[in-house]
């Protein structure tokens, strides 16, 4: 069985091995598409904050590999830009307030009320509306 340093270097392999098999089946152009979701299945992200982004980068690893071209290192802009898992949270600036109108607008109940008064967010519930 193969070893690999990073996840990364095992995604690129899962890939390769995707369009090596799709190539050799000959049915590419039907399975173009499908390969991201072959690779990165479920709908629980493993990598990046959200399993979409995992698979515009497993596309674009295709299009790489399939692109005729002399270019040794290939950069994927969306894999570069970092993006947060946990976009939102309560800093030193709630006050623990007794409206808690943040609870009252949150409209998946994400915020609730910590055992120190102040507010809390479950990121499993959280859908980052900005409210």
């Amino acid at each position: 069985m193969r070893t690999f340093e990073t996840d990364v270097q095992q995604l690129k392999y899962k890939v390769l091995k995707a369009v090596a098999t799709h190539v050799l089946e000959d049915n590419m152009n039907n399975c173009y598409y499908d390969i991201p979701h072959e690779i990165i299945q479920g709908k629980k992200a493993t990598m990046r904050c959200c399993v979409y982004k995992e698979r515009a980068i497993v596309e674009e690893r295709v299009h790489n590999i399939l692109e005729d071209n002399d270019h040794v290192i290939q950069v994927i802009d969306i894999a570069c830009d970092e993006c947060p898992v946990d976009r939102y949270s309560v800093n030193n600036s709630c006050r623990g307030c007794l409206a808690h109108r943040c609870m009252n607008v949150c409209p998946r109940g994400a915020i609730s009320k910590g055992d120190d008064g102040r507010a809390k967010i479950d990121p499993e519930k959280c859908i980052h509306c900005g409210r």
